[in-house]
């Protein structure tokens, strides 16, 4: 069988005999005040998706955010007291993570960190022979392609489905389940803000401002607010190609796997000229021939391919510890390098350190003379 798109965690469930649990801490590290995304995405910096993550996050009400933040702790101290070793490497934010984790400790009764380290020992039994292809671009020319796309979806009637549903939910037609599900994917939850300023009864999803919920603010120019969505789904979707390329490499590292790249980066270049010559050249070239002869060698067993039965054996890497960091000046506990990283490089905590230190120079309250021209 062929297996085209998807997350690499069906490709492990697939290819693997059993599914290691080393999932990442981006979306919860991403909910704190000023962090991003987790280790696995910090080759981005934390300059890049780290301010992206911290402007988009959702408004809620501060009692909401209170109970959801105590509703968070108390089950990470759960997790705590069953399985130390879990709670240690999943942060308390990832709720899902957490409430999994729980649930695999109420139905097995064994910690799952000890059901895991079976697993681990038996990870390269895999059930095929497996060939790896991953297509990618350069940077710079994978973003322009993902933004042509987007246009190319706006012309299709985004605009128009999105309107669609979001009334259909308004309206009773939906269930609450739906409206949270779809709301959270790239492509609807941008469209926060422009939705209610349409008129329409729309909780979910934000904004580029991150604004969610009815913010007061949903007398907005509709135009500006489109557009605000559309550069932040373009934004969102070049930052989710990187992290799957990310998510790739992380298979050759932690598990082994031998990919194959395909660099399409002339074939968009190509398009993007409007060279359909050149697109069509430079793909069969880079993309399509390579794969073929690669496929050839597979089948004949000429190559082992890159999963089960050959290829690369490394042992699966161990998920680190969480590092508590306190941040005294902003009265805040941080957890992870790279929340860490994104926190002291916030606007928040620079702010916060520039008070207090002008409060120690007897400076508070006063604004710096401009010097005459």
């Amino acid at each position: 069988p062929v297996l085209v798109g998807g997350s690499d965690y069906y490709l492990r469930a697939v290819v693997c005999e059993s599914l290691l649990d080393d999932g990442d801490d981006a979306s919860a590290a991403a909910g704190s005040d000023d962090a991003a995304s987790s280790d696995e995405d910090a080759d981005d910096g934390p300059n890049t998706d780290a301010k992206d993550a911290s402007a988009k996050r959702p408004r809620t009400d501060r009692t909401d955010a209170v109970m959801d933040e105590s509703a968070a702790l108390a089950a990470h101290a759960r997790l705590r007291e069953v399985d130390p070793v879990s709670a240690a490497k999943i942060h308390p934010r990832n709720t899902r993570r957490v409430r999994r984790y729980l649930e695999i400790y109420e139905s097995a009764g064994t910690p799952p960190s000890e059901l895991f380290a079976r697993q681990r020992k038996r990870n390269n039994n895999r059930r095929f022979r497996s060939l790896f292809l991953c297509m990618r671009a350069d940077t710079d020319e994978l973003d322009l392609a993902l933004r042509r796309r987007v246009d190319d979806m706006l012309r299709a009637g985004l605009v128009e489905e999105l309107e669609a549903f979001a009334a259909k939910v308004s309206g009773g037609g939906g269930t609450e389940s739906d409206a949270r599900g779809v709301a959270q994917s790239i492509g609807f939850h941008e469209w926060g803000r422009y939705l209610r300023a349409r008129g329409l009864h729309w909780t979910g999803g934000g904004g580029s401002d991150g604004h969610g919920g009815d913010d007061g603010e949903c007398g907005g120019d509709v135009n500006a607010l489109r557009e605000e969505a559309v550069e932040a789904m373009k934004a969102d979707t070049c930052r989710l190609a990187r992290r799957q390329l990310r998510r790739c490499r992380r298979l050759e590292r932690a598990f082994g796997w031998r990919m194959i790249y395909l660099d399409s980066t002339a074939t968009h270049a190509g398009l993007r000229l409007g060279d359909d010559v050149a697109a069509r050249g430079a793909w069969a070239r880079d993309v399509r021939t390579p794969a073929l002869d690669a496929t050839v060698a597979f089948l004949s067993g000429e190559d082992p391919g890159g999963g089960g039965g050959g290829g690369g054996e490394a042992a699966p890497e161990e998920e680190a510890p969480w590092t508590e960091r306190r941040c005294e000046a902003c009265d805040k506990t941080l957890r992870g390098e790279t929340e860490w990283r994104a926190h002291v490089e916030g606007k928040r905590h620079r702010n916060r350190v520039a008070a207090l230190r002008k409060k120690r120079e007897g400076k508070h309250g006063t604004r710096q003379r401009e010097s005459p021209t």
